[in-house]
């Protein structure tokens, strides 16, 4: 059993998910992550992500880009995880508080999942979202140092610069 979590202003695709999880299933992987696109509500266009050729540093990149919602867990991986009470960067906290190594992870080459953008009311561009963000960065610091494998550590470490780094660009627009 998987699951997944999505946003309720994208566009989930579900047929892609569920290949992705099949494949992840015959293959003994706990989790699964797809590939994106992003679409542009102002530009009203969808934009493709560069897809990830050195599958070697393929968790390091996804860190860069994390979006738990192209993610797909195993319930037994997950089961006893909680988002932290958060309303932006909660995604990311999550991802940090699951503990697994690169080896029980399918790379999956098909876009699975497109995240929104540049739409007018979205959180990331509020004043609550910057409180957030900044809570979400305290949260990361303090549980960061808890956690075990090195693969793991280098995924973690890109997450909480990636928090910092939306907080700065929130607080400097």
């Amino acid at each position: 059993l998987f699951r997944s979590f999505w946003d309720a202003d994208d566009e989930p695709k579900v047929n892609e998910i569920t290949k992705m999880i099949r494949i992840a299933e015959s293959k003994k992987k706990a989790i699964a992550i797809g590939e994106f696109a992003r679409y542009d509500f102002n530009e009203k266009k969808y934009i493709l992500q560069k897809k990830v050729k050195d599958k070697s540093l393929n968790l390091q990149n996804i860190a860069r880009q994390p979006g738990i919602w192209r993610w797909a867990f195993s319930k037994s991986v997950i089961d006893s995880i909680h988002f932290p009470e958060l309303n932006m960067g909660e995604d990311q906290i999550y991802l940090l508080r699951i503990k697994f190594s690169e080896s029980c992870i399918f790379f999956y080459d098909e876009i699975t999942y497109v995240y929104t953008i540049n739409r007018p009311g979205q959180l990331t561009g509020s004043e609550y979202g910057l409180k957030n963000s900044l809570d979400a960065l305290r949260i990361a610091l303090i549980e960061f140092e808890d956690l075990c494998p090195s693969d793991k550590k280098k995924f973690n470490c890109i997450i909480t610069f990636k928090l910092l780094v939306s907080y700065l660009k929130r607080i400097t627009r």
